[in-house]
């Protein structure tokens, strides 16, 4: 459309519509707004959204000015053991950057001290993370790889409060949370496990359920063998599903299965005898083993990293919780002895697993339940845990978990007196 200008008194023009107080004019192409001069309207803008202007204080662009999207972790070379974050490598929060509820600021610590606490407080609670202490980001894995990311920001110019930021990336919301609550309440410098205004309950939970006077007389029902295999071939129908997440879901209703906590322990220990003794010769045992294998498992089934990660992670916990039955009820050294499989396939791959503690501790754990498992029932296979550069893995594993995972290096530690107490590697 060309532009319109409203003229005062009438008079005889380009396109004039006369009437009324004045005259209605389209302006030619040749003119701009009344007529008056030729307008150059310039280039057209381009498509996209335009660049923010810049923040007080430290802004978000990169030295060269340009904004974009860069790598998170590019320039991570080693994995320290403690977060380090300098008060001046924080920025200020963005303008219109809404902070995810999960946040708390701290005004009486600078970020320090609040990078330290947070630190110590994911040793504590045997939380995987990699620290990024110029950039103040800190990438976390819970035990039951609950993904979240942790950052610090300076809410004013003096880089006081520090506003401690907690944003969940994947996994279970309630775990990230349980973990979230610890982490913030780090922060503010109470300590990890302990709650500031302890809750009074009411005055039937002052004594075990089971010592109350209406459940004294209650009988505890046992599943029976049938019940639990039934449960069982329902869990292996869907591990052996085609569908992906029916396989993470049989896989967990397995280790919740040969859990004594989660289940009752004449159940755990029926499923785990059936697995590891491969009771029923249905491969569920070798089945297993093969999540073990991450390159065989990515290229054989044709899955995403994340989900072989759990399915790995998953295959695992299920070895250990089975080992851990057998061989508390005396059944797993004479199988050990019998089958080669143990000493020539398990082992070497516990072992490899142990290896990667600084990439996974959660992982590197159940391998070392597992191989104390195994060598406390038939010390026989000692030679090959030892061939295999076992010690050597264990040792390396506990130096790492020292300070990055209290839970790898309260079972490695454990299992490194199991070796002392019973002298199996002397001299």
């Amino acid at each position: 459309m060309r532009s319109v200008a409203i003229m005062g008194p009438p008079s005889p023009s380009f396109g004039g519509i006369s009437g009324g107080m004045g005259s209605l004019k389209l302006a030619p192409p040749t003119m701009g707004f009344g007529g008056m001069k030729k307008m150059s309207l310039g280039p057209l803008p381009k498509m996209g959204i335009a660049r923010p202007s810049k923040l007080s204080g430290k802004s978000l662009s990169n030295e060269s000015g340009s904004y974009g999207c860069t790598k998170e972790w590019n320039d991570l070379i080693a994995v320290p053991s403690n977060w380090d974050v300098k008060p001046d490598d924080l920025e200020l929060v963005p303008i219109d950057f809404p902070l995810e509820r999960t946040h708390r600021e701290i005004a009486d610590v600078d970020a320090t001290e609040v990078s330290n606490r947070i630190s110590d407080a994911l040793n504590v609670l045997s939380i995987d993370a990699e620290y990024h202490a110029k950039r103040a980001k800190a990438k976390c894995k819970t035990t039951d790889l609950v993904k979240f990311r942790i950052r610090l920001y300076a809410g004013s110019d003096t880089g006081m409060p520090v506003i401690v930021e907690v944003q969940k990336r994947s996994g279970s919301t309630s775990s990230f949370m349980r973990s979230c609550r610890e982490i913030l309440k780090a922060a503010e410098g109470i300590a990890v496990g302990s709650s500031p205004r302890p809750r009074k309950g009411p005055p039937s939970f002052k004594k075990p359920v089971a010592a109350m006077n209406c459940l004294k007389d209650a009988k505890v029902q046992v599943p029976q063998d049938d019940e639990a295999m039934s449960v069982l071939n329902a869990s292996l129908t869907m591990f052996r599903s085609k569908s992906l997440d029916s396989n993470v879901l049989g896989l967990e209703n397995l280790c919740s299965l040969t859990d004594p906590v989660k289940t009752t322990p004449v159940t755990a220990l029926a499923v785990s005898k059936c697995i590891i003794l491969d009771e029923g010769n249905n491969d569920t045992r070798e089945d297993i083993f093969a999540l073990l294998q991450r390159d065989v498992f990515l290229s054989e089934f044709n899955v995403n990293e994340v989900h072989a990660e759990r399915m790995h992670h998953h295959a695992l916990a299920l070895l250990s919780n089975t080992l851990e039955m057998c061989a508390k009820d005396g059944c797993l050294g004479l199988v050990v002895e019998k089958q080669a499989w143990f000493e020539k396939s398990l082992i070497p791959s516990l072992i490899d697993e142990v290896k990667t503690a600084d990439f996974s501790s959660a992982n590197a754990f159940q391998a070392v339940r597992c191989l104390q498992s195994i060598l406390s029932s038939n010390t026989k296979v000692c030679s090959a845990f030892k061939n295999n550069g076992g010690v050597e893995a264990i040792k390396s594993a506990h130096e790492f978990a020292l300070e990055r995972h209290q839970l790898l290096a309260e079972e490695t530690n454990r299992f490194m007196t199991f070796i002392k107490t019973n002298q199996i590697f002397k001299g």
